[in-house]
């Protein structure tokens, strides 16, 4: 249809800014103690604060090693972030499926993409935690 018009989407699309996704549960610290799931071949090369490129076994590069402070401060907003994105995704669930007898979300529907988003937020948010915590053997 826009190809009569003139329009060449592949370059629009090309020329789009694409944003950069930061994945905790791809980072070695996340993989440690699990057991070996084709993740763990495919793990992040690139620091988890700065996103600029490591060696595979390092989960933060060396400029943001030097600066502890700031990793540290980096590293508990995203969390928080990802606590509060949870929390708002999680109220929809409670809205729409209600809660179980336990108190948790009674929703459990494999049609919903709010309940995959969840589940998405819900792993990443624990994966940036585990990262957190284990920020300290980073220094």
């Amino acid at each position: 249809v826009f190809s009569l018009l003139g329009a060449d989407v592949r370059s629009w699309w090309v020329a789009m800014p694409k944003t950069t996704r930061w994945q905790p549960t791809k980072r070695p610290i996340s993989a440690q103690g699990l057991s070996r799931t084709i993740d763990h071949f495919f793990l992040s090369c690139f620091c988890a604060v700065c996103d600029e490129m490591t060696s595979t076994d390092q989960v933060v590069c060396d400029k943001c090693c030097s600066a502890p402070q700031d990793t540290s401060l980096a590293l508990q907003a995203r969390a928080a972030s990802l606590e509060e994105k949870l929390e708002r995704v999680r109220a929809v669930c409670f809205h729409c499926g209600g809660r179980d007898q336990e108190g948790g979300i009674a929703c459990s529907s494999l049609d919903c993409g709010v309940y995959f988003l969840r589940q998405k937020l819900a792993q990443q948010h624990k994966a940036s935690i585990a990262l957190m915590i284990s920020s300290n053997d980073f220094f």
